[in-house]
């Protein structure tokens, strides 16, 4: 299979997952020639999607260490 065909359907499944799919397993046996490439892609598309974003750090953390924020961003 060729590295176009496979990215189509690896843009397929990402797709799907966008959707609500969870199912790994059976986005990847839609596509059987493939499914042993994207299925590891696909498990790891779904943890990132999953995760929770980080906790933000308070202000006063970075005031402790004399780090001025600008616009909420630490600044050397």
């Amino acid at each position: 299979m060729d590295e176009l065909t496979l990215g189509r359907i690896l843009e397929e499944c990402l797709e799907a997952l966008d959707e609500g799919e969870t199912d790994v397993a059976a986005l990847a046996a839609r596509y059987p020639q493939a499914a042993p490439e994207i299925e590891p892609l696909l498990e790891i598309a779904l943890m990132l999607r999953q995760r929770q974003p980080p906790l933000p750090i308070p202000a006063e953390f970075f005031r402790r260490f004399g780090v001025e924020l600008v616009a909420g961003h630490p600044q050397a």
